[in-house]
């Protein structure tokens, strides 16, 4: 790997650690991704309810077992 390479990446490692910048990204993205879930929280049990419904069907078809 030329060296070049590697002191950007170092630098680019340092600026990280000494901002904060993964840990402010993790945790604002975490944030956006629980109000998401709570936003649609419903059309998520409903596409369950329907997934598991299919399983049922499927398997009284096929003399399956829905394991």
């Amino acid at each position: 790997m030329p060296a070049a390479e590697i002191e950007l990446a170092t630098a680019d490692v340092t600026c990280k650690r000494s901002s904060g910048l993964v840990e402010v990204w993790n945790r604002t993205e975490s944030a956006i991704q629980r109000r998401m879930i709570g936003e649609h929280a419903a059309a998520a049990a409903k596409q369950r309810a329907d997934d598991a419904a299919r399983v049922r069907n499927a398997a009284a078809v096929t003399g399956a077992s829905e394991g």
